[in-house]
């Protein structure tokens, strides 16, 4: 009898511990937070994933990648790793790229896409923009197509607004500039509701033959 009694409360624990576990992660949202910044010669961006007190970010630039594991705001963990030049830096991208032929995105893309459309139909229900904010800083050559785009920024602003997307634009006439600062925050309500379709993707063959011919290619070109 205290055999049969251990056993239950083992298993009465070991599911306890499951639901508490579930319960946490459905009540807890995760929260994305993106920061991307690009102008002439720089070129830098931040993604930051956040579960209660637990997050973690990833930023990259000026050739180099640093991540970062942090508790309460305190950082428990971090690496920096640097980027070097390989020759694939100044090979043609057209003929020495790691892109993929015709035959091979038809015999690839198609399989994934089912798996790929339910995953990403189920984040864009559970996702929230809880907010985004930043500068664009653009000018073309043509001063015409740079009023009519400023033009069509004043026209759409309240409507961004009211999507809480705050950017401000700041045009540059008879000049082709382009410099972004941009902050984006989004929160995922139920977890839970991806872990199955998240599931099916990344057990989909395809998509495991896409990454090995990607890595094949890329390891091709470096050596």
């Amino acid at each position: 009898m205290d055999t049969i009694l251990l056993i239950l409360f083992v298993t009465a624990g070991i599911c306890g511990v499951l639901v508490i576990s579930a319960l946490i992660i459905y009540a807890v949202p995760v929260q994305f937070a993106v920061i991307y910044v690009r102008e002439k010669g720089r070129e830098e961006s931040t993604v930051t994933v956040s579960w209660g007190p637990a997050s973690c970010s990833l930023s990259r630039g000026a050739r180099q990648r640093l991540t970062r594991v942090l508790f309460s705001g305190r950082m428990i963990w971090s690496r920096l790793k640097l980027d070097e030049p390989t020759p694939a830096d100044t090979a043609e991208p057209a003929s020495h790229g790691p892109g993929l032929s015709t035959v091979e995105i038809l015999d690839i893309v198609p399989p994934i896409i089912g798996d790929a459309g339910t995953f990403l139909g189920e984040l864009y229900r559970q996702s929230h923009l809880v907010r985004m904010t930043g500068t664009i800083r653009i000018g073309m050559e043509n001063p015409a197509a740079t009023g009519m785009l400023y033009g069509g920024y004043w026209v759409s602003r309240f409507a961004l607004n009211a999507s809480r997307i705050f950017i401000e634009m700041e045009p540059v006439f008879g000049e082709r500039v382009l410099v972004l600062d941009i902050t984006m925050r989004l929160r995922i309500h139920n977890t839970l509701a991806l872990i199955i379709p998240g599931i099916a993707l990344i057990r989909n063959p395809a998509l495991r033959r896409l990454f090995i011919l990607l890595r094949h290619r890329t390891t091709g070109i470096a050596a």
